[in-house]
């Protein structure tokens, strides 16, 4: 079950209690709903039909593009005194984190249509610092506690139910379930960096989907870019 309302967790923490006015994603072409005629793919035709899939899954020959964004939780507090792992919170350079991830979507004007995340109080934080900072509607959330440390088979679950209209979605959750969703879904190879990480605290991946969204499956997906908070070359305005 999904809801779009502040999970509970995250109310007893004040630094989340804050009122804000996220206003308005910049303007996107409302598309009509795409219909999926196609039928279901088994995983092992998706690889070399999912280009062909672009085409064939279109409306009134507008195409359809899908997008989407991997979010890692920024860094969180193992001192914080949480009773449990669940409501451990973000440390003072997960907050930063969250500043780096919110301008770079604003930069690369890729702000989602839809985010679905974990509602564990570390992604809770994550989520709403980047919503905040990114001006994306609160109404574009939904909060699931089963993504909560939730496994590969979960999420692809979750991304074949993800709205048909929806044209950039963004996901935050936990490792390593997020690390297995991100090398099984690319169609090239995805190794870690030299610390043996390939998302680590904060880090967010850019993927185009080369299917619908009830087909997601293995290497159904092309990889654009995994960006890291200490990556960031641009400056950061944290009053925004």
């Amino acid at each position: 079950m999904t809801s779009s309302a502040l999970p509970p967790s995250a109310w007893h923490r004040s630094d989340l209690t804050d009122r804000f006015d996220p206003g308005q994603q910049p303007g996107r072409a409302n598309r009509p709903p795409i219909s999926n005629n196609s039928g279901s793919l088994p995983a092992s035709q998706i690889y070399t039909r999912c280009f062909a899939a672009q085409l064939d899954d279109a409306s009134d020959g507008v195409k359809m593009q899908r997008e989407l964004l991997i979010l890692r939780h920024g860094k969180s507090a193992w001192d914080g005194g949480a009773e449990s792992d669940f409501d451990r919170p973000l440390d003072k350079q997960g907050i930063l984190a969250c500043h780096v991830v919110a301008q770079k979507l604003l930069n690369d004007k890729i702000l989602p249509d839809l985010i679905l995340s974990s509602s564990a109080v570390r992604t809770t934080q994550t989520v709403l610092r980047v919503a905040k900072q990114a001006r994306i509607p609160m109404s574009q959330i939904q909060w699931n506690p089963k993504l909560y440390n939730s496994s590969v088979d979960t999420w692809l679950k979750e991304l074949q139910k993800v709205p048909a209209q929806t044209e950039r979605l963004l996901i935050c959750g936990h490792n390593p379930g997020l690390e297995e969703l991100l090398t099984l879904l690319c169609v090239q190879p995805v190794g870690p960096r030299d610390d043996g990480k390939i998302m680590s605290s904060g880090s967010l991946a850019h993927l185009q989907v080369l299917v619908p969204w009830p087909e997601v499956a293995a290497k159904c997906s092309k990889l654009v870019s995994i960006s890291r908070p200490n990556d960031a070359t641009v400056p950061i305005d944290l009053q925004r």
